[in-house]
């Protein structure tokens, strides 16, 4: 997902979507706050399960296999 920045970031985005195929761009043209983009996220999605995690990191990254593991026990 990029909200319209300009540090690179689409074109780092693109890069790996053509790498791996399993990732989907979402491009905006600019910043439309964080709800949208979440919203864009979760239309987009494919799969039986999607993660929100803030790039803040205010949620540790190595807790989504966790919880991964938790949603296949139920």
């Amino acid at each position: 997902m990029d909200d319209g920045s300009t540090d690179g970031s689409t074109d780092g985005i693109r890069a790996l979507a053509e790498k791996d195929k399993t990732v989907r761009p979402v491009i905006f043209a600019r910043n439309f706050g964080h709800q949208v983009a979440i919203t864009a996220g979760w239309d987009y999605a494919c799969g039986d399960a999607v993660v929100i995690i803030d790039a803040d990191l205010q949620d540790p990254p190595e807790v989504i296999l966790e919880l991964a593991n938790k949603w296949k026990e139920g």
